[in-house]
């Protein structure tokens, strides 16, 4: 990956010194799930600040992006929440991918679960009840059916 993009992929998992403005960052991708990403990552610091999220959540997302995106360079930008009690959410869910969805959910400590569903072939796997620090080498693999073909 270029190094452009892997900067534009991942400014809002650097620390950003106080005494410099905030200015928004260019967006080349007009997708809206490329919008909605980037919308998300630039306000990393803001969420913390309000405690929205943790510095662990943080430091565990931009980590997972990152080795995916070193993997996997054309991978689709995944929806991002929070639910009722404080996890990170994300998701690879697509209506132009039917059947097919692939999650991580991130507690206040950084520590994951994950689940991978395909309906097609009846597959479904996942970590259940057994948090992870960081995504297994075999998680990562399910991620290849996000990446956007070129």
């Amino acid at each position: 990956m270029n190094t452009a993009i892997q900067q534009r992929e991942t400014r809002g998992c650097l620390p950003r010194p106080k005494i410099l403005p905030r200015r928004p960052s260019p967006r080349p991708s007009n997708t809206p799930e490329s919008e909605r990403w980037h919308a998300y990552i630039d306000s990393l610091d803001a969420r913390i600040e309000r405690r929205e999220i943790s510095g662990r959540q943080r430091e565990a997302l931009c980590s997972i992006w990152q080795r995916a995106r070193q993997r996997f360079p054309a991978l689709r930008h995944p929806s991002v929440g929070r639910t009722d009690d404080a996890w990170l959410h994300l998701s690879w869910t697509y209506a132009d991918l039917p059947g097919l969805s692939f999650t991580i959910d991130i507690d206040p400590d950084g520590h994951l679960e994950w689940f991978y569903r395909n309906v097609k072939d009846g597959k479904t796997l996942g970590t259940e009840d057994d948090l992870e620090t960081g995504l297994s080498e075999e998680a990562m693999q399910y991620l290849l059916p996000f990446e956007q073909q070129r």
